[in-house]
């Protein structure tokens, strides 16, 4: 079977604090002048502008489900004679001691919720994962169209990036396997913790384990400088952990020119671990005696790659039938090793593979097929004597009929 070790090393992580869950996608406004975007959110098909701000048009009269982040709810405005129903933030939990006795609502213009308690009007509060960005009495014209309400500021990075793709075996399409990847600034170093934040630009093929991917949704909502992002965490790193569909590349891509896009390439297509074919080393009659197999092992280029421990000798054999061990080749320049390997029939592959980094990956895989199931089938001589009989009863038979039906035909 094809396998691949997925190893992407740029840089030693000896100082990184283990980490036990990835970093939450969040919503967050990039800092002024942090990064240059182009365009406006409202230039993207499914948004609106109303009352000088950008909101996403409801689907089919719904929302998008993006809770417990962002919780949506419709209202119908009318733009230049014609009705749209928008999405706005729902302010049902917010202010909810101070409007007792009121309507609250989110006001388009002053962006933010409202009690409308029948004497006095006033901007009362935001709803998660807003925050009031300024002190305001009863309701004014807010200038620049900052609004009251706002997403948490973040200081949005574009340094360029170094990461890690933790080891994992790709053997064979399995999706619920979790890929985790760790990064930190470019160069060494360390994120300013809770400010730097990496921008995602788009996830492809990312289904991120704690479920926030679907905040892409609602991307430019609360402002042209918002964004799904995820922010350092305490020590300093971004771990990004996500399922994918393994048959396709995952690609994370990030806003900034700096920061490099990660492309995590798909599992290739896996031969079997044992099977009938021409590699195998076998005897005359075609049985096996060493079934044929390889692994890909990619990691960072032009690196030399050993084994660290055969622990089955037996089951990770080189071409010349002797165990593997120590160095074993070096990456090209994509950062891939191609390795193939013989095992002894009835014998497990159980191998630990190491680069410079001291980053390691195993293969654990077995064989289960009998080694004569390729083997060639010869009659023996009682075997070909009945055959012959055979033959010959089923020639006789035809001729006695054919001399059945021509009497028949005479006597008729």
């Amino acid at each position: 079977m094809r396998r691949i070790l997925i190893l992407l090393t740029l840089f030693t992580f000896s100082d990184l604090v283990p980490v036990t869950a990835g970093t939450p996608g969040m919503l967050i406004r990039c800092r002024q002048n942090a990064l240059q975007f182009l365009g406006e959110p409202c230039d993207m098909p499914g948004f609106i502008t109303y009352e000088g701000h950008c909101y996403p048009l409801a689907d089919a009269g719904m929302c998008p489900e993006v809770p417990p982040f962002v919780s949506l709810v419709t209202m119908d405005v009318m733009i230049d004679g014609e009705t749209f129903t928008i999405c706005i933030p729902d302010c049902s939990l917010a202010c909810a001691e101070s409007c007792e006795d009121g309507t609250l609502f989110w006001d388009p213009v002053e962006q933010g919720c409202v009690c409308d308690d029948d004497v006095d009007p006033f901007l009362c509060g935001c709803p998660a994962p807003l925050v009031e960005t300024i002190a305001i009495g009863p309701l004014a014209n807010i200038i620049d169209g900052m609004g009251y309400c706002s997403l948490p500021e973040q200081d949005c990075y574009n340094l360029g990036i170094d990461y890690v793709v933790e080891p994992f075996i790709c053997d064979g399409p399995n999706p619920s396997d979790t890929i985790t990847i760790t990064i930190k600034p470019a160069g060494g170093g360390i994120f300013n913790p809770f400010e730097d934040a990496l921008t995602i630009e788009d996830l492809q093929n990312c289904e991120l384990i704690d479920g926030t991917g679907e905040l892409l949704t609602v991307v430019g909502l609360f402002g042209e400088d918002d964004r799904f992002a995820f922010v350092a965490d305490e020590n300093g790193c971004i771990v990004i952990e996500f399922i994918r569909d393994p048959t396709q590349d995952a690609i994370i891509s990030f806003l900034g020119e700096n920061n490099e896009t990660i492309v995590i390439p798909a599992c290739p297509r896996a031969f079997d671990p044992c099977s009938c074919r021409d590699e195998n080393i076998t005897d005359p009659d075609n049985i096996v005696l060493y079934w044929y197999d390889e692994l890909t092992f990619t990691g960072t280029p032009n690196s030399l790659i050993s084994v660290q421990s055969n622990n089955i000798p037996e089951g990770f054999l080189d071409n010349l039938q002797s165990p593997y061990a120590g160095p074993i080749g070096t990456t090209d320049a994509m950062g891939l090793l191609n390795v193939p390997f013989f095992r002894t029939p009835g014998f497990d592959t159980d191998v630990v593979l190491v680069d410079p980094n001291n980053m390691t990956a195993t293969l654990n895989s077995s064989c289960g097929l009998p080694a004569n199931i390729c083997a060639r089938i010869v009659p023996t001589l009682g075997e070909w004597s009945i055959i012959v009989l055979a033959l010959i009863l089923m020639i006789l038979g035809v001729t006695s009929f054919h001399a059945i039906q021509k009497r028949a035909v005479l006597n008729g």
